[in-house]
């Protein structure tokens, strides 16, 4: 309960959420949290790619099927800003 309290509350990828919810680009973002290690975002952009990888085989449509995830990789890997695309979810 406790890491997942650090996690929510006062976790690495929590603080660059915020400042990227301020208007931070990923890079600035990065500046201001120098030295701090980010695994979510490796972990989000090796996602990204190994299902863009498979979309060229035609197994999978990323944009479709995981919208939040292209969504973070282009904030992160194409300097992108803009709210989440509610629209591409599937209620």
């Amino acid at each position: 309960a406790g890491d997942l309290y650090v996690t929510i509350f006062g976790g690495r990828t929590r603080r660059l959420g915020v400042l990227l919810g301020r208007g931070f680009t990923y890079e600035k973002a990065k500046e201001v949290l120098k030295g701090v290690t980010l695994e979510s975002t490796v972990i989000i952009t090796r996602v990204a790619q190994a299902l863009r990888c498979k979309a060229e085989k035609g197994g999978v449509d990323p944009e479709k099927e995981f919208p939040f995830l292209m969504h973070l990789d282009a904030i992160l890997n194409k300097g992108e800003q803009g709210s989440i695309p509610w629209n591409k979810f599937e209620f």
